[in-house]
């Protein structure tokens, strides 16, 4: 029965995009097979977009040239990263977890130097003037 195997197909796609949305986190049960497809598609490139952005300070300006693992490969190589995977989702999810290791390690080296400079170090100077 053709009707039968239409809806198999249906859930079957419908299931594989309830498993995407929970993956990047999205909730967009109740729209259209279509509209919750653009949905996930306008995430992934928005997640790299956010990625360039926080790694390279501005997005590629070819990005709208180049795919997706394109544009991964790229941050990829900007930051000295090995992919875990060829897998989109585990390489944007490794760049967002490495990203946010960074930024942890770089606020600990902030304030690191701040309190030193605050409670006073050994050299006669301040920090601006050292650092200039």
């Amino acid at each position: 029965d053709k009707t039968k195997v239409k809806k198999d197909t249906d859930s079957s796609l419908s299931e594989k995009l309830r498993i995407l949305e929970e993956e990047l986190d999205l909730e967009q049960k109740d729209k259209s097979l279509p509209a919750r497809i653009s949905g996930l598609e306008e995430n992934i490139v928005m997640r790299i977009a956010k990625l360039e952005g926080r790694a390279l300070e501005q997005t590629d300006v070819d990005a709208p040239t180049k795919s997706l693992a394109d544009r991964l490969s790229g941050l990829e190589k900007a930051l000295d990263t090995k992919p875990p995977s060829s897998v989109l989702f585990q390489r944007i999810k490794s760049l967002e977890s490495y990203i946010k290791r960074i930024k942890a390690r770089i606020i600990n080296v902030e304030k690191f130097v701040c309190e030193r400079a605050s409670v006073g170090s050994p050299k006669s100077s301040s920090l601006p003037v050292r650092l200039s």
